[in-house]
């Protein structure tokens, strides 16, 4: 039941931008559902897509944390044509990515899209994160990690607001 981008849209004003199709279409896969889209990026307190559920509806609100200088830096890597890498030191905070995703989800950028999840009536709620950096998404992924010879770190006391 995977949708077209184009039956997403119920505006002629409003389209998704790429991170907002890839996890519409993710979730889209992953729950066998065709999600709406209600605001994706206009700015108007609507979550992001929507689709009815056996009890009502469900909402998804796409965000990921703010990586403006990222951004820059990839644009102008591109107009000039030029290799784009990441580098640097990656805090591992190994056995503490609980507190780190509560940290996290304080953040300003973070609570916003909640509040706007949680200012409309829904029976599911999902807040579909992504990492625009290689920093943040270490720490996304160890949300699936499979962990095949090591360790699981525990998320089970991760509080969300």
């Amino acid at each position: 039941m995977v949708a077209t981008i184009d039956s997403m849209s119920n505006s002629a004003v409003t389209t998704t931008n790429r991170e907002e199709e890839i996890a519409f279409l993710a979730m889209e896969q992953a729950l066998g559902i065709n999600i709406e889209l209600a605001d994706a990026g206009g700015g108007n307190s609507m979550p992001d897509g929507a689709w009815p559920t056996a009890d009502g509806r469900g909402i998804v609100e796409v965000t990921s944390p703010p990586a403006a200088g990222q951004l820059a830096k990839w644009a102008s890597s591109k107009r000039a044509n030029e290799p784009l890498s990441e580098s640097g030191v990656i805090s591992a905070r190994i056995n503490e990515l609980a507190s780190h995703l509560m940290e996290e989800l304080e953040q300003d950028w973070a609570t916003e899209n909640i509040k706007k999840l949680q200012a409309h009536s829904a029976e599911q709620r999902h807040l579909y994160l992504f990492a625009r950096t290689e920093i943040q998404g270490s720490y996304f992924y160890r949300l699936s990690d499979e962990y095949k010879n090591d360790s699981v770190e525990h998320i089970a006391n991760l509080d969300l607001p």
